[in-house]
């Protein structure tokens, strides 16, 4: 597929919502919990105990922005 500056600018657009909904969901997390760091290898199957509160907070907010898009096109 052939990059022109309509795709250019999606994918950017793109790339920017999801940092923000990441740096979003880490900031609510950081607020709701202790969150311990601590080192992982890529080559291990040990987890960040965190993790799949970031996933869920992620996916919860992506539902919620979903079903506030699809009320306001049936609104207008």
């Amino acid at each position: 597929m052939p990059i022109t500056l309509s795709t250019d600018r999606t994918e950017t657009a793109l790339i920017y919502d999801a940092v923000h909904l990441f740096a979003m969901a880490l900031h609510v997390l950081d607020t709701s919990q202790q969150i311990d760091v601590k080192p992982l290898s890529c080559d291990s199957t040990d987890t960040w105990d965190h993790g799949y509160s970031l996933i869920n907070y992620m996916k919860n907010e992506l539902n919620r922005l979903k079903s506030k898009e699809i009320e306001n096109s049936i609104e207008h």
